[in-house]
């Protein structure tokens, strides 16, 4: 995964919390609220040519989740 807002997070975050909080921080940001029941996440992935069948996380948009009408 090499979304450009979660590496950010992780580089400034390193600096002031322990490895523990740190990776508890970054389960945070992005499972609970990247990835929440209240996003309509999508990811933006992509291979190279020398790895076609690997694929990378290039980015994340996550808007709110569109409210079910009735």
């Amino acid at each position: 995964m090499i979304d450009w807002e979660l590496s950010e997070s992780y580089r400034s975050w390193r600096e002031r919390y322990d490895a523990t909080t740190l990776l508890e921080k970054i389960r945070q940001r992005f499972l609970d609220e990247m990835c929440s029941p209240t996003k309509d996440t999508i990811f933006f992935v992509g291979n190279q040519h020398v790895h076609p069948r690997a694929f990378l996380v290039l980015g994340v948009f996550w808007p709110p989740a569109p409210v079910a009408e009735g």
